[in-house]
């Protein structure tokens, strides 16, 4: 059987993003109806990026058009890093090595995720830090694409 970082190589589209809180209710940390897209590359590297498409949208095509506050709302509603992977294939668990990320808290800092794998459908869970400042556990669900 193949190992999972070799069942992991491959193009994934976003199913659902999703937390649970300690009280095990959920929430969508991002809203729903995201899309995204991750990457795991067999030369180690990765790239995760997910998008709300309700994000607002600039009135120029031009590369830094609009203002301040208009480029915050448009943060708000994409997540993006990328960097190296590994695998604990023992665990089974991925740690991303972050290299460069939207939140500037992100680069030089790893995120490791429980795998758990069913054919073409893939599911990373691991803690995720709310704004509240409570530690929850987040559930990006994933399906390999064609």
């Amino acid at each position: 059987m193949a190992s999972y970082r070799e069942r992991l190589i491959g193009t994934w589209r976003l199913v659902s993003f999703e937390a649970r809180n300690g009280a095990g209710e959920t929430y969508y940390p991002m809203g729903q109806g995201l899309v995204g897209l991750l990457l795991y590359m067999p030369d180690g590297h990765m790239s995760v990026q997910l998008m709300s498409p309700a994000r607002p949208q600039f009135a120029s095509p031009a590369y830094g058009a609009g203002d301040d506050a208009d480029w915050a709302k448009v943060a708000r509603g994409y997540f993006a890093y990328a960097g190296r992977f590994t695998v604990d294939e023992a665990a089974p668990a991925v740690t991303h090595h972050v290299e460069m990320a939207l939140n500037s808290y992100w680069p030089g800092r790893a995120q490791t995720r429980n795998i758990r794998l069913d054919g073409d459908e893939l599911e990373l869970s691991g803690e995720s830090h709310a704004k509240t400042g409570d530690t929850d556990t987040a559930y990006v669900r994933w399906r390999r694409t064609p």
